[in-house]
């Protein structure tokens, strides 16, 4: 099984250095980590370097506008059987890529699996409460 997460960015280093951090305590370990840079004028290099000795990180850019761009150039760049898409502005839980990995492990007719996503407040907003209900919007 190889794993491959694959993050779009463009323009906030920061917050792909606090996604990094949260990859770092993983506790299972991806075999690679595709950094796409969306066009940025922001430079990454800091960051990378930062995290280059800690996770396998395969940083490439992408001069094509939009995220479909970014996320097509990363699944084009990956190695990975299972690939795992964040938003570099999300912070994973430690055991983030153990959950998203383990239902195709049981079941080798899944497809695709997705989930859930807290605010950083970690309330929910009306809407996410009226579905939380299990009602529909």
């Amino acid at each position: 099984m190889t794993i491959s997460v694959l993050i779009a960015t463009k323009d906030r280093p920061l917050h792909l250095e606090r996604l990094l951090a949260s990859l770092c305590r993983q506790t299972l370990v991806p075999d690679e980590i595709v950094v796409v840079d969306n066009n940025s004028v922001k430079d990454y290099s800091t960051v990378l370097a930062e995290y280059s000795d800690q996770l396998p990180i395969k940083y490439v850019r992408e001069d094509q506008p939009g995220i479909a761009h970014a996320r097509n150039r990363a699944v084009a760049e990956s190695i990975g059987e299972y690939l795992v898409f964040i938003d570099d502005d999300c912070v994973a839980h430690d055991e983030w890529i153990a959950n998203i990995v383990a239902p195709f492990e049981k079941n080798p007719h899944i497809g695709i699996v997705g989930g859930g996503v807290l605010p950083k407040s970690g309330s929910l907003n009306l809407s996410e409460q009226f579905c939380k209900l299990g009602c529909t919007i």
